[in-house]
């Protein structure tokens, strides 16, 4: 069984992946008897994510996160990799992480664990006190922020040295991050659309969180010309970021202030990871809704439910509404939203359900989302060449290797060839081009300049063909 290959990207994305192993092998020598755990989205990504890995090692197993759910990948998973049935919240318990890797590696195994959210951060000390899985386990790699800071609390209490990279904060990530924000905007737009709404036509949006994906968020609201953009912060300077861009600023952490920033918005996007969400803002949406007659409000998660929003959220939003589950359950698998009808004639609107709305519509496309899986591939390859030191804290990609990874990127998918072919797509649908900007670089007269301002590894220079 093959997942189906639709986009440009998709197609590049084999060959893109043999030229980063090759990459890889620059590192050292990789163990022979080299296993991976595995942390994934279920997406249309993952066959290529599975394929790539299993050149630098076998799989033992994966974990699929429970945001994500596409059906050929799922079929894919199940068929050519042992798919854990354990959740991030099993591995919270007392030997659980341990029984699995123990269970799902053997003694001669070398093993390389590829988190994304910090699944095994709550249990880091017991898996590096354990005698038998010290033998067996050579280090981890983080892809999310949310799992960073999960991890970077965990290492600073326990203040043992353990080789931990992350990509969370690299240059490369953030141009994930600022693709994925443009994609929950969409994504969200979408979901509107099958109501006869639109986020176009919605007058105060409220993004609370201004990080790299609340930030592209926000920015994409303005790109559409929404009137009315209020950003919660609780950071200052992210606050004066927000001003600077032309939002409207509110302080997350003066209770007066966020209520007045939340009765305000038609539309939430909750972009945080620390559970910005919770009952009381509940009480603080119903008395909006109770002020303005047939008010209707849609929130939107940026990330997983449990890191957006609090339990008692979702279980106070509940006793407040006059419908059944069973229909927000319908109108979730029909819509892609779960709408709760409050006592008071309200309307609040969870998108996905509360999962990443991304994923409600496959997830985040482009070329950026292959280069961050380049820059996890690149650090197994360093843990597992044995290449860096264990530290008491976690460690990240350097510029210069970011550049590398990145010059790849650039030669497989922003090449004049691709630039060329864009041209001639274009003329056949007659627009007029002239100069213009693609991405993160332009194309002027069949060539291709790099500006290193806008692209790491892309130095300024004309290819010629």
């Amino acid at each position: 069984m093959k997942i189906e290959n639709w986009s440009d990207v998709d197609r590049k994305a084999p060959q893109y992946y043999e030229e980063i192993i090759k990459l890889c092998e620059k590192q050292g020598d990789l163990p022979k008897n080299l296993v991976f755990i595995v942390v994934d989205h279920c997406l249309f990504t993952f066959q290529s994510h599975a394929e790539s890995l299993m050149k630098m090692g076998g799989i033992a197993g994966v974990i699929l996160k429970s945001s994500t759910h596409v059906a050929t990948s799922i079929e894919y998973a199940q068929t050519h990799c042992k798919v854990l049935q354990v959740s991030k919240e099993n591995l919270k318990e007392r030997g659980r992480a341990i029984k699995l890797i123990l269970d799902n590696t053997t003694e001669e195994q070398k093993l390389v664990l590829l988190d994304h959210g910090g699944y095994f951060a709550p249990k880091l000390g017991e898996i590096i006190d354990h005698p038998e899985l010290a033998k067996r386990i050579l280090g981890i790699v983080e892809v999310t922020e949310n799992g960073y800071q999960k991890y970077q609390a965990t290492m600073r209490a326990l203040q043992k040295p353990f080789p931990l990279l992350s990509i969370a904060r690299t240059e490369i990530k953030e141009l994930e991050d600022a693709q994925v924000g443009t994609s929950i905007f969409d994504a969200s737009n979408t979901i509107l659309y099958n109501i006869h709404a639109s986020l176009s036509s919605t007058r105060t949006i409220c993004v609370i969180g201004y990080g790299k994906i609340g930030r592209s968020i926000a920015n994409s609201c303005r790109e559409h010309r929404i009137i009315d953009i209020i950003v919660l912060e609780i950071d200052s300077l992210r606050a004066q970021a927000a001003h600077k861009h032309g939002h409207k600023v509110y302080d997350a952490s003066s209770p007066k202030e966020r209520e007045f920033a939340l009765q305000q918005a038609e539309m939430i996007f909750s972009s945080t990871g620390k559970r910005a969400l919770t009952a009381l803002d509940v009480n603080i949406l119903r008395n909006a809704q109770k002020t303005q007659k047939n008010r209707v409000l849609y929130i939107a998660s940026c990330t997983s439910p449990d890191d957006e929003f609090d339990p008692s959220f979702f279980s106070e939003l509940e006793a407040q509404s006059v419908n059944s589950k069973e229909e927000r359950d319908e109108y979730l698998q029909t819509y892609k939203l779960s709408p709760y009808r409050l006592f008071n004639g309200g309307d609040i609107f969870i998108l996905n359900g509360g999962k990443a709305v991304n994923f409600a519509v496959g997830g985040t496309p482009g070329y950026e989302i292959c280069q961050v899986w380049a820059a996890v591939l690149f650090c197994t390859a360093k843990i597992a060449s044995g290449s860096i030191e264990s530290k008491n804290f976690i460690q990240e990609l350097t510029r210069s290797e970011q550049n590398e990874i990145s010059k790849v990127t650039c030669s497989v998918f922003l090449s004049e060839k691709n630039v060329e072919n864009t041209h001639r797509r274009s003329h056949r649908r007659s627009l007029s081009l002239g100069d213009f900007h693609q991405g993160l670089f332009e194309a002027r007269k069949g060539k291709l300049i790099f500006h290193e301002n806008e692209e790491i590894g892309c130095r300024q220079k004309t290819l010629h063909s």
